[in-house]
């Protein structure tokens, strides 16, 4: 498998931003994001420039109608008229490509319109307050997933409470939604699962039928991961595929959807059904042009499948050519080169270590961890810190040998012919 890596910079202009993107992006292979890039970063200085808020009107803006129409939809109650719309997907097409800091200089700018600036030409009525306070969440809200994503768990948690204090008791619109989802994707951040059942189950209870579809199926992917780490994997099957039902066609989104029902395949023991799920989500989510942590989830649970192949961690165990093996280890180890969010590198790391406690490489094995248990500790990523310590464990035994998972075996056994399972095997 190969892969696009992005950039990571840190900027708090659109100025710095090309500033600092000049000498990497000029090398680029990907020329054509290249350019996405800096016609995003040109109409961020322009954000920057207003003092009224106005929707672009360039032919930068309309040189990425397309790249645009690839990210999927995020608002679905604010007007589509609104003068903050385009700017908010522009941000959006900036996280997409990888690029979250460029994503929080257009976000700063429109807070900076929509907050002081604003409030400075006087008092409104009542309906363009409320939708006022309703964009500035939003702003606060996407602040919180970027925060998320790189790891600034407080920070993120800090957003996202903001964003529900300028709505206060609105309606269930699109800030309110992007700040709950978002606190619910930080439990999952902390592995603190419990609670991510009681969330995500409390929300698609109070909305039903308020979700639009990529909600919903937010929600009922959350709900997955959280049963599928509580090991009630059909019922986490089950929610993803309801996920995976509501998105229809192919999606950015549906390729990360298939990543989790793979790695719960794996979990059972079920390597037919992983294989194909890791492979289908990594064509999907480069046909779709997901965002790079899917491609490097796709890559690291493809690689966990093979390992457990050569372990005889299911049953029966599956025969993979050394080519492929050996394919396998060589992505894992340009992901590990690559600038992953923590969460994401933790988890190659651990797989990883993984590989090479099978490989007898225990010195190696050994240096993964120590980093992996360091970020999991950095960010409370306890889930984490539970399979360091594991691995740690069965390192520093005697003979550090592997024994294969006969609870594996059996799970897989018990539900071989589920077809939730069967569905997931059948991908192409």
């Amino acid at each position: 498998m190969t892969s696009m890596t992005p950039t990571r910079i840190s900027a708090s202009s659109a100025s710095e931003w090309l500033s600092a993107a000049a000498v990497p992006l000029s090398s680029a292979s990907d020329a054509h994001r290249t350019e996405q890039l800096v016609s995003l970063a040109f109409l961020a200085a322009t954000l920057e420039r207003q003092s009224t808020l106005t929707a672009p009107s360039s032919p930068l803006w309309e040189g990425l109608y397309d790249a645009l129409a690839r990210v999927p939809a995020q608002l679905v109650h604010l007007l589509p008229t609104h003068p903050a719309q385009p700017w908010l997907r522009l941000s959006a097409l900036a996280e997409f490509l990888g690029e979250p800091s460029l994503a929080g200089v257009i976000l700063n700018a429109l807070t900076a319109l929509l907050g002081e600036h604003d409030t400075a030409r006087g008092p409104h009525d009542d309906a363009y307050e409320a939708e006022r306070c309703e964009v500035l969440a939003i702003c606060w809200a996407r602040r919180g997933r970027i925060a998320r994503v790189a790891g600034a768990l407080d920070d993120a948690q800090a957003c996202f409470e903001e964003a529900l204090a300028l709505i206060g008791s609105a309606p269930w619109r699109d800030a309110r939604l992007a700040a709950e989802l978002g606190l619910i994707n930080l439990s999952v951040a902390r592995g603190n699962y419990p609670l991510v059942e009681q969330q995500c189950s409390a929300l698609l209870a109070s909305t039903a039928g308020l979700l639009a579809p990529v909600h919903a199926a937010a929600a009922y992917q959350m709900r997955a991961i959280a049963r599928r780490k509580r090991r009630r994997w059909l019922d986490a099957l089950l929610d993803s595929w309801s996920a995976y039902d509501q998105l229809g066609d192919a999606s950015a989104h549906r390729a990360e959807l298939v990543v989790s029902m793979a790695e719960t395949a794996l979990e059972v023991g079920d390597l037919y059904a992983a294989a194909a799920g890791f492979n289908n989500a990594y064509r999907e989510a480069l046909a779709t042009g997901a965002q790079f942590r899917v491609q490097a989830a796709a890559i690291t649970g493809r690689a966990r499948t093979i390992n457990s192949c050569l372990l005889g961690d299911a049953a029966p165990v599956l025969t993979v050519p050394a080519e492929e093996i050996e394919n396998a280890r060589q992505s894992l180890v340009a992901l590990l080169s690559a600038p992953l969010a923590p969460r994401e590198r933790a988890y190659a790391l651990i797989t990883m270590a993984e590989w090479q406690h099978r490989e007898q490489d225990i010195a190696g094995a050994h240096t993964h961890l120590a980093e992996a248990g360091a970020l999991a500790a950095e960010h409370d990523f306890f889930d984490y810190q539970f399979r360091t310590d594991t691995l740690r464990e069965r390192l520093s035994a005697a003979d550090a040998q592997h024994t294969p998972s006969a609870r594996r075996a059996s799970v897989w056994q018990e539900h071989e012919r589920h077809p939730a399972l069967v569905r997931l095997a059948a991908l192409v």
